[in-house]
């Protein structure tokens, strides 16, 4: 399904009536995705607008990254992106925590 959707969103950035056909369904997608995120212990570290863009930034790095490594994988990057990824949410936190503080 997910290989569907992003064919569409490639064909919909250049088609403008598929465009506003596939908005609201981007929209549900979105936030069924913040609404799952959000029922998880993690996201009562973190401001909700600040838990959002994280979580969908890290949606949508990972589904480009699903979609380039099929021509370009680069699998000794996969762990270390990651644990990245994790670096920078834990500084995220101790951001929003060291602010609360003040």
């Amino acid at each position: 399904m997910n290989a569907a959707w992003y064919e569409l969103l490639g064909a919909a950035r250049t088609d403008p009536a598929l465009r506003e056909h596939l908005t609201p369904m981007a929209e549900r997608y979105h936030a069924q995705i913040v609404d799952l995120g959000r029922s998880l212990p993690v996201a009562a570290r973190f401001p909700a607008d600040v838990f959002d863009t994280l979580l969908l930034s890290l949606v949508h790095m990972f589904d480009g990254e699903a979609l380039a490594s099929t021509v370009h994988p680069q699998p000794e990057l996969e762990v270390r992106r990651i644990e990245l990824m994790a670096r920078m949410s834990a500084l995220v936190t101790s951001d929003i925590s060291s602010n609360n503080e003040q």
